[in-house]
């Protein structure tokens, strides 16, 4: 089950989260769930890895969402909800991202999560809240989470 979802504000001017925030938040959810693994995505989170590494010591898996893990994401995460292995609490923070995510076809034939296209007709403040980084950073942490249950591992956090 997904439980409550810690869903971090990025500055939306391009700056990146601030890493000690992320740290503050993944100490709260470990002081209640004890996170043995993070899932990091590393195409802005570079300057976060070697906090933790310092700082705390859960194992770090790194990555980027490329169309392969993504899609790869897509896939087990949408087979464990069809399957009834996966469901979430009913948080309204990961309802919204979820609901505002389309599922994008790739010329290959996969598939992965997107934020709807942006139309001229809808104003910039609307497409700013269409957000889905709850979502996949859900589907990212339940890849490697499956994973790591397959490898008789504990539980795993991520963000996007």
């Amino acid at each position: 089950m997904l439980g409550p979802a810690t869903i971090l504000e990025p500055p939306r001017n391009g700056d990146q989260l601030d890493a000690h925030l992320v740290e503050k938040a993944l100490r709260s959810v470990h002081a209640r769930n004890p996170i043995e693994t993070v899932v990091m995505d590393m195409t802005t989170a570079s300057s976060s890895r070697s906090g933790f590494r310092r700082s705390w010591a859960p194992r770090l898996w790194t990555g980027t969402q490329g169309n392969a893990l993504a899609c790869l994401d897509y896939a087990r995460f949408m087979e464990a909800l069809r399957e009834g292995w996966l469901w979430h609490s009913g948080d309204p923070g990961l309802t919204s991202h979820a609901l505002n995510a389309v599922a994008r076809l790739l010329p290959q034939g996969d598939t992965k999560f997107e934020r709807p296209k942006e139309s001229r007709t809808v104003r910039d403040e609307l497409a700013r809240r269409r957000v889905i980084d709850a979502l996949i950073a859900a589907a990212m942490v339940h890849t490697t989470a499956a994973a790591k249950f397959l490898h008789n591992s504990g539980p795993a956090f991520a963000w996007a």
